[in-house]
Order: C-alpha cells, then structure tokens, then sequence
C-alpha cells in the first residue's frame, strides 16, 4: 500500500511539473493584463475626464502627466501596480530550472519576459512621478521588484545563450 501512494504521489509531481510551464503562461498573461488594467488605463481614463472638463495642465505643468486646478480629477490606484511586479518576479524565480520547456515568442523566451518586465518598471515609475507624485514612494519600491525580475529574466537568458552556442545538449532548445 505504501509504495502504490508513493508511486501516485510521484506521478502526481511529474505530472504538476509537466503542466508548470502552462501554469507560468497563464502567469504572465494574468501579469500583462493587470500592468495594463493597472498601469495604462488609470492614465486614460484621467486624461479623458480632464479632456471633458478642460482640465489638462499645460505642457510646461506635465500635461497629461502634470497636476493643475481640478487635474486629475482622482488619484488613480497605482499602488496596485505591486501585484503584477510581484508575479513577474514568481515568473523569474519560478523559470528557472526550466530549460527547454518554454516557447519562444519573439526574442526569447527570457528575453521577452525581461522587456515586459522592463516595460513594468518604466510603467510604474511614470505612475510614480505622474500627477505630482504622490504614490512615488510606494512605487519605486515597486520598480525594484521589476529590476530585479528584469535582471533575473536576462542574467538567465545570458547563461541559456551561451550554453546554446558552446553546443551545451542541456541548453539546446527541443
């Protein structure tokens, strides 16, 4: 009985790490639509009502960007940009042991997390100088946690390049 419960629970292991990169692609999508629902649309929707209320500074006062009488009309909830800085960061831990299970996209498959990752730290730190500042502190914390994923992301796509071209089996994609 002992050993048909450990055969299941290894079964059971092999068969999470084999579905684990699907778990990460879904990850990285949950990533990409809060970094836009998050990040983009707040910009949008204040610039929007400032364009129907006539509100937007000068470009000289930051513009979309800048503060002003009535501009913004709401502090958009940037802090929730932690959220996707932190399961971009699981996605850089969580990737790598992980060789030739990944697709590639468009560089690679590291080299396209690192420059989403790097479009999440330019997107929050615009949030975080955007209307005068006020979440700046929450948000540079934040952009650290998109540094360090944006390092993560490259330093392993570094070692898996050049295991590729010294013709390293291990590092040959399938």
């Amino acid at each position: 009985m002992s050993t048909r419960n450990s055969k299941a629970s290894a079964a059971r292991r092999i068969a999470f790490l084999n579905d684990w990169p699907g778990y990460l692609g879904w990850t990285f999508v949950a990533a990409i639509v809060l970094t836009v629902l998050f990040g983009i649309v707040p910009f949008i929707v204040v610039a929007v009502i400032g364009l129907g209320q006539g509100t937007i500074p000068s470009p000289d006062a930051g513009g979309i960007y800048g503060t002003g009488p009535g501009y913004p009309l709401f502090q958009p909830p940037f802090w929730l940009l932690w959220i996707p800085a932190v399961l971009t960061l699981v996605l850089s831990v969580g990737t790598i042991p992980m060789q030739s299970k990944l697709d590639s996209f468009v560089f690679s498959v590291r080299g396209d997390l690192a420059v989403f990752a790097f479009v999440g730290f330019v997107q929050t730190i615009a949030a975080a100088g955007a209307f005068g500042g006020p979440q700046a502190g929450t948000l540079l914390w934040a952009s650290l946690v998109w540094l360090v994923a944006v390092a993560l992301f490259a330093v392993h796509g570094l070692v898996d390049l050049v295991g590729q071209a010294f013709g390293s089996p291990a590092r040959r994609p399938r």
